[in-house]
């Protein structure tokens, strides 16, 4: 039987956590994460597929509360080296419900948009604001994974 073989690298912020890592809607494993980078192996039986991967960890920290930082996003772990031939590439003027993957088909073009992907700062775009949240949208962000 064929075995695929995910690798990436995680770390944890600032204390060492639990992640449970789900993969296509199911546990995987947990995994203790440090807080210097790891690098991680995920192996699965069978060919090579698209798959969808959720780290989750119960708790988190805002690093303005933990080091002198104005960062007010609410972190546990980072990760990286998930593969670029993992990213999907859509041309939504000629296919507007992103329905065909054209990575394979402009592998060039794939690279140059990957590669300035990885200069993008993910960081907060706003000062952060305190919101109400009324059940249904306190639901609706759990059915999302957003909280639990």
């Amino acid at each position: 039987t064929d075995r695929t073989k995910i690798t990436f690298s995680a770390e944890s912020f600032h204390t060492p956590r639990e992640v449970e890592i789900l993969v296509d809607g199911s546990r995987y494993s947990t995994m203790l994460w440090t807080t210097e980078w790891q690098n991680f192996e995920l192996y699965f039986d069978g060919e090579p597929q698209r798959r969808e991967f959720v780290f989750q960890t119960p708790d988190c920290d805002v690093p303005a509360e933990v080091i002198d930082s104005p960062d007010q996003r609410c972190l546990s772990f980072r990760i990286t080296g998930f593969p670029r031939e993992d990213l999907q590439l859509f041309d939504l003027n000629a296919d507007p419900a992103g329905t065909t993957d054209i990575a394979a088909d402009e592998p060039v073009l794939g690279d140059q948009l990957a590669h300035r992907m990885e200069k993008f700062d993910l960081g907060p775009v706003t000062d952060v604001e305190t919101v109400t949240l009324s059940p249904d949208d306190i639901e609706r962000l759990k059915s999302l994974g957003y909280l639990q």
